[in-house]
C-alpha cells in the first residue's frame, strides 16, 4: 500500500455553523483494487465537535472528491483517535467503519497491530 492522499478535511456541525476538521489519508495498492481511508481526529476541534459524529458526511465528501470511480467494495474506512485526543486520553484507537446505512454507521474496534497488518505499513510510516 502507498499513501495517495493526505490532507486536512473541514466539516460543519449538524446543529450549528461551527466548523471542525480531521486528517484524511487514503492508501491504495498499485492496481487501486483496494483503498483504505483513514480519518484521524484532531485535537484542535472545539465545542465537542468530533469527526466521529460526522463520519458519514466526511466519508461522502471524500468519496465524491477523490474516489468517485472506486467501488464501495474496494474501500475500507478506518477511524483513528490518537492517544492525545478524545475521552480515552492515552489510548490510541482504531475502528473499522461499516456504512451499509449511511445515516447509522457501525464501528468495530481493531488493534493498532491489526491496522498495521491491514495497511501493510507501521504507524511510524503513515505519520
Amino acid at each position: 500500500m502507498k499513501k495517495i492522499i493526505d490532507y486536512k478535511h473541514s466539516f460543519t456541525g449538524r446543529s450549528s455553523s461551527i466548523g471542525g476538521s480531521c486528517r484524511v489519508r487514503l492508501f491504495s495498492d498499485d492496481q487501486q483494487s483496494k483503498i483504505i481511508g483513514l480519518c484521524t481526529h484532531l485535537a484542535e476541534n472545539k465545542y465537542n465537535l468530533s469527526s466521529r459524529k460526522h463520519i458519514a458526511q466526511i466519508i461522502h465528501d471524500v468519496k465524491e472528491a477523490h474516489l468517485s470511480d472506486a467501488s464501495n467494495d474496494a474501500i475500507v474506512w478506518i477511524e483513528h483517535q490518537p492517544s492525545d485526543v478524545g475521552p480515552n486520553y492515552g489510548e490510541e484507537r482504531f475502528q473499522r467503519i461499516e456504512l451499509e446505512d449511511e445515516r447509522f454507521p457501525e464501528w468495530t474496534k481493531i488493534s493498532a497491530s491489526q491496522f498495521e497488518q491491514q495497511i501493510g505499513m507501521s504507524l511510524k510510516e503513515i505519520a
